[in-house]
């Protein structure tokens, strides 16, 4: 918890940086995109102790994501937003033995969170720029399973690195789409359990005049 207080401090002193620090025009930018998410959540060979007599894991969903950037120099930028990681969903059945119903498991976890990273561009043509990018997102993750009947949740709170590589293509001087993948590790925690995800988004992107 010190370690979350910690960085969450230091994300704060860094906005205030730049609330009151001048900008110049075309500096800032916002931006927001629309995600094919990837929970790494194992698979049903993982699960033998019992072994279910049917078993469902499906660990890919829709995220999103919404962003503002400050572009510090003409290859490097900072960048916070708020990022929806998906929702992984978990089904099995498990024989009890002769003449009793199945023991049935269903489930899943959810993630989302902050995020604060720094990207660095390079503009290859007139109108294409590729760029990576590396940071940390304070994340919020939740799962929650039924287990025959009875209700089982937990949630909790992390700090996990991230990093990702990406293109944009400028459509006019002040719109720009743009596509990335992010791998997002570790999310979560021990109470959660922790997955690395993967978030391949499609969005657009709008420099501030």
């Amino acid at each position: 918890m010190k370690k979350l207080n910690f960085v969450r401090a230091g994300i704060h002193v860094l906005l205030l940086y730049l609330i009151i620090t001048p900008v110049s025009a075309n500096d800032l930018y916002l931006g927001a995109g629309v995600a094919q998410a990837e929970i790494e959540s194992g698979s049903c060979s993982d699960l033998n102790d019992p072994t279910p007599s049917t078993c469902s894991i499906d660990g890919s969903d829709i995220g999103f994501k919404l962003y503002g950037g400050y572009q510090l120099r003409p290859q490097l930028a900072i960048e916070y937003g708020y990022v929806n990681l998906g929702e992984a969903k978990f089904a099995a059945s498990i024989n009890r033995g002769s003449g009793q119903p199945p023991f049935i498991i269903t489930g899943g976890g959810k993630a989302e969170g902050f995020f604060l990273q720094a990207v660095i561009g390079a503009q290859v043509l007139n109108k294409l720029t590729f760029f990576a990018s590396a940071g940390l997102l304070l994340s919020d993750t939740d799962v929650a399973f039924t287990i025959d009947g009875f209700q089982v949740k937990d949630s909790g709170n992390d700090i996990e690195p991230k990093f990702g590589l990406g293109t944009k293509v400028a459509l006019s001087e002040y719109i720009s789409v743009r596509g990335e993948w992010e791998r997002y590790l570790a999310v979560g925690d021990d109470d959660t359990d922790e997955s690395d995800i993967d978030h391949l988004m499609l969005g657009i992107e709008f420099l501030i005049p």
